[in-house]
């Protein structure tokens, strides 16, 4: 049964952009086929019966303009719809693709659309000079639209920044179903959300042209999940798929292509964006207000299955900004004081203004031991389970609500401010029944109660700066990213008061133990209690390992066997081996000793990782880009000969694989420092992870596949690109922004001499490019892993990182050559290890798995022969350091 939309739009938001006009509608994609033969009466026939208004047919190939396009143009007019036309561009001939462009506009093609895929990859340059041709020509730029990939974040090698210099008519992203396989595991729901939530519209939100100029967003469905278009998606799924395109309101909405829509998804098509422009008739609120004294929940769409994001408290203001009518109901779409976006149902809302809070009478006092009553010390989300989950938010309550306890009142004393106690309750004087955290409420009337938080979290999207005085205008000494949980310091009770209060500062502590002081109204109280509690042994996949100790290896059949250090430790650890394994699929052969060693230590209980390399120095970490593809494909190779077990479910095992070594280290680069070919950018490198992950993936789905660890000091020039010098933490950010998932993180922490302080102490670089004296964000010595942690984005921030390398680097306290381990324990394993638990201790950490000392043998770091740093390192095994979870 399909679903009926109706969307009505106030008139300033019926289009997105800086572009004077909008498209209005639904378009039918077109092509002349191979045969001679065209899609257009298919196309036509399509558009008159799902009310389409334009079709838009393809005229020309790269420079090479195609007969018949002008009857085609004609034939589009005689039915009553607008011709549009569409150019496959190769950029191989840019002058010729302007003339084509020209000509379909003689040709009577009322707006012409760039299709710019792979074949324009890197053309930069051509593409200028394709701009400033249809600027000479004096084509209208706003009848000009470039047909993009979803995901245009992870495409920076084609030129959408230098056509969006000249295609201002709008953005065509390809939110097409053949992003995933024909039978593809992920649920429909999940795939429609990536593609159309998080590329189409999420990339699209943090693109930032060169030009300035955003220009308004048309997204392209194509209902079929392989490049062919020979396995296509059912009613049911398509609905999916435009369920969640819905919610974004679009004006404008095409289908590629004719030739692959089926006749049963014509009255889907049909109902979506009925009327072919926004629907005036019925008015949008201006201002609204939760109706509830409980507030209201806000939602990311207005479907059956809406997620719950947050909830506001009665008294809130939103703006209304548009109105839906779906088989879920009636919803509205409403702008909170900030400027966030959000649906609500209709019926949990008001065009009234809010009245006073209720003034409630006193209870009786309970008897004692007893707890009858509670209130609220802070705003705090109210739910109907008690768990901190998006689907059990049901409102939020202000600061002082009266809350009756609806359980034993003995027990309930005995809960009161009590991490991770519930109490099960109903808002007075005539609120719903649901459950409120223990350890958010006081138990009398609070007057100015202090309230024992200790810790918040940010709440601003484009996270927020500490800086050195509470003033905006003050230096920042660091930024923490949103979501980041930060330690309050300082008078409590005063923090307290101003948290959520404009122009108000708190001074605070980071993870990576920066201090300074925070804007308070960009932070939140509602932080949950961090329960989590080491993982045992015996609960893991073999593969995995509950402790954080471990050593770094070389090469599977290179590595002498070290387990018997953890003989009569009770602990186990973990391992890694270094692999080389080229870029030729092909030439990887079975290796039955290297299958049998690593299994071997994986079955003993043991935490294995693998790094699989392309080479070694100058080899490169990676090939050389136009290898990349060979490369995932051989990582896969190696995945299906030695990680894969056909007689073992795959649930019982698991292993962590590294996908390269410290790729902003030119020394990793294809040629090396002396002669390097080609230079590892961050977004090579992340396009490079993408294949390998999802190569490996296709073969070993319970593989952990991990970025290879940044060199967190380095930043020698690179030849290749003018002697550029990138600071690890840039590298880090910007290949994490070209990364679309990942399974964990691999990172790299020493110190400048074998000095127990240089664990803990927080020197800084003093000096660029590391820190250029106003960020203080590169620590010197051990602590530089929890910068990095810390620039970790929000949605990873529950993924497993990975210390693969640690040592005291050089020989010298005052950190100058030579280099190696110093035969002596003086106590700096134990040290480290401990500061590694430490971090692992501290409420809502992101859990480090392993700290692998570097290395067991084979370099100046070699460990086998140093039998008083093995003592070191047998001496910390008496600790329990393991993860939590």
């Amino acid at each position: 049964m399909s679903t009926a939309y109706r969307l009505f739009l106030p008139l300033a938001a019926a289009g997105e952009g800086d572009s004077s006009s909008s498209l209005i509608g639904k378009g039918v994609w077109a092509r002349p086929r191979a045969d001679g033969t065209s899609e257009l009466d298919r196309a036509v026939a399509i558009a008159q019966q799902i009310g389409a208004t334009h079709i838009l047919y393809k005229v020309a190939q790269g420079a090479t303009y195609l007969g018949g396009s002008a009857q085609a143009a004609q034939r589009i007019v005689d039915a009553g719809l607008v011709p549009f036309a569409w150019v496959w561009l190769l950029l191989d001939d840019p002058t010729g693709e302007a003339r084509a462009a020209e000509r379909a506009f003689q040709d009577g093609y009322q707006g012409l659309i760039f299709d710019t895929e792979a074949p324009c990859s890197n053309r930069f340059a051509r593409a200028r000079t394709l701009a400033r041709e249809i600027q000479r020509a004096g084509l209208d730029p706003n009848a000009l639209y470039n047909c993009s990939f979803p995901n245009i974040l992870h495409h920076r090698d084609l030129p959408y920044d230098e056509l969006n210099e000249v295609c201002r008519g709008g953005l065509m992203p390809m939110a097409y179903g053949s992003f995933f396989a024909p039978g593809d595991p992920t649920p429909w729901q999940d795939q429609a959300r990536q593609v159309i939530d998080d590329w189409t519209y999420g990339h699209y939100a943090s693109w930032n042209p060169v030009s300035g100029v955003r220009p308004p967003l048309y997204p392209v469905l194509a209902p079929y999940h392989d490049e062919h278009g020979a396995v296509r998606m059912s009613p049911a799924e398509l609905q999916v798929w435009i369920d969640r395109l819905a919610v974004h309101a679009p004006t404008f909405v095409s289908l590629f292509t004719a030739a692959v829509i089926d006749d049963a998804l014509l009255p889907l098509l049909r109902d979506f964006l009925q009327s072919g422009e926004p629907v005036e008739e019925e008015p949008v609120p201006a201002t609204v207000w939760p109706a509830a004294l409980h507030g209201t929940p806000l939602y990311d769409s207005p479907l059956p299955g809406a997620q719950c994001l947050k909830a506001v408290i009665y008294g809130t203001a939103m703006g209304g900004v548009a109105l839906s009518v779906t088989s879920a109901g009636r919803w509205l779409r409403v702008r909170l004081p900030d400027g966030e976006l959000f649906w609500v149902p209709e019926e949990n809302v008001t065009t009234v203004p809010p009245g006073p809070l209720p003034v409630l009478p006193a209870p009786p006092p309970p008897p004692a031991g007893q707890l009858t009553h509670v209130w609220t010390r802070q705003e705090v989300n109210y739910r109907s389970q008690p768990v901190v989950r998006p689907e059990s938010l049901i409102g939020r309550l202000y600061a002082g609500a009266q809350l009756r306890i609806l359980e034993d009142p003995v027990q309930a004393r005995s809960k009161m401010g009590v991490h991770g106690q519930w109490f099960n309750v109903r808002l007075e004087p005539d609120g719903p029944q649901g459950w409120m955290a223990a350890w958010y409420v006081v138990d009398r009337a609070p007057t100015e109660e202090p309230v024992a938080v200790t810790h918040v979290s940010v709440e601003s999207e484009i996270g927020l700066n500490v800086r050195a005085a509470p003033s905006t205008s003050a230096r920042a000494v660091w930024h923490v990213p949103e979501g980041t949980v930060l330690e309050l310091l300082g008078d409590l009770e005063q923090a307290r008061a101003k948290i959520g209060v404009p122009n108000e500062w708190v001074r605070v502590r980071s993870p990576s133990l920066h201090e300074g002081f925070v804007a308070a109204w960009h932070l939140s109280p509602d932080v949950p209690p961090d329960n989590r509690t080491p993982v045992q042994d015996a609960v893991l996949p073999f593969g995995t390992c509950a402790w954080t100790f471990g050593i770094h290896g070389v090469g599977s059949t290179d590595t002498r066997d070290f387990r018997p250090l953890y003989h009569g430790s009770g602990r186990k650890g973990w391992v890694l081996f270094t692999e080389s394994i080229g870029h030729q699929p092909g030439a990887l052969q079975a290796n039955e000793d290297i299958r049998r060693r690593l299994w071997d230590w994986a079955q003993d209980g043991h935490g294995v990782i693998l790094r699989l390399n392309h080479g070694y120095e100058p080899a490169g970490t990676l090939p050389e880009s136009a290898h990349y593809q060979g490369f995932a494909d051989t990582c896969a190779r190696y995945a299906e000969l030695y990680l894969r077990h056909a007689e073992v479910e795959p649930h019982l095992y698991t292993w962590v694989v590294v996908i390269g070594n410290e790729q902003n280290n030119v020394r990793e680069h294809p040629g090396g420092a002396d002669n390097p070919r080609e230079h590892i950018t961050p977004l090579r490198y992340a396009r490079a992870f993408n294949l390998a992950y999802r190569a490996i993936k296709r073969v070993l789905p319970n593989a952990i596949v991990v970025p290879g660890a940044v060199d967190p000091y380095n930043t020698y020039p690179w030849r290749l690109h003018a002697g550029q010098r990138y600071r690890p933490l840039d590298y880090f950010r910007e290949m994490l922004a070209g990364i679309e998932e990942l399974d964990g993180f691999a990172l790299h922490c020493y110190t400048h001499g074998p000095v127990v302080d240089y664990i803990t102490h927080k020197k800084v670089f003093q000096d660029a490019p590391l820190d250029p004296g106003t960020a203080n964000e590169h620590y010197y010595d051990f602590l530089a892993y929890r910068s990095f942690v810390e620039a970790i984005p929000a949605r990873w921030r529950n993924r497993p990182v990975y210390i693969t390398e640690t040592n005291h680097w050089v020989v010298n306290r005052d950190g100058s050559p030579p280099v190696g381990w110093v035969n002596s324990n003086v106590g700096w394993v134990r040290a480290a290890y401990q500061e590694i638990h430490r971090w692992n201790s501290a409420p809502h950490s992101q859990q480090i798995h392993c700290l692998l000392l570097y290395r067991w043998q084979g370099d100046q770091w070699e460990l086998e022969s140093k039998g008083r740093v093995l003592e070191d390192f047998k001496q910390a095994l008496q600790n329990d350091y393991r993860w939590r979870r």
